[in-house]
């Protein structure tokens, strides 16, 4: 990830429209390789164990709200019965 952050220089504005540039040019590649990495996430097939440990752990650290109490994966397994 490019820093924008610059010293107060003679080319300060110069370095700071550069550094713009660099990271605006990078957000196509990011945006396509979330792209293909959430693709593949979802097309990969998990139990209900992993599933739901994988939504917990997901919430442990940084999340103060619990997950919905019906997860989109259980609604799916509901409507196939």
């Amino acid at each position: 990830m490019a820093a924008i952050v610059r010293k107060h220089t003679r080319f300060g504005l110069d370095r700071f429209r550069e550094a713009l540039s660099r990271a605006v040019t990078g957000l196509d590649q990011f945006r396509q390789a979330e792209a293909a990495r959430i693709e593949r996430f979802m097309r990969t097939e998990v139990s209900d164990v992993v599933a739901e440990a994988l939504m917990l752990r997901a919430f442990e650290p940084r999340h103060r709200q619990p997950p919905p109490a019906q997860p989109a994966h259980r609604a799916v397994a509901q409507a196939a019965v």
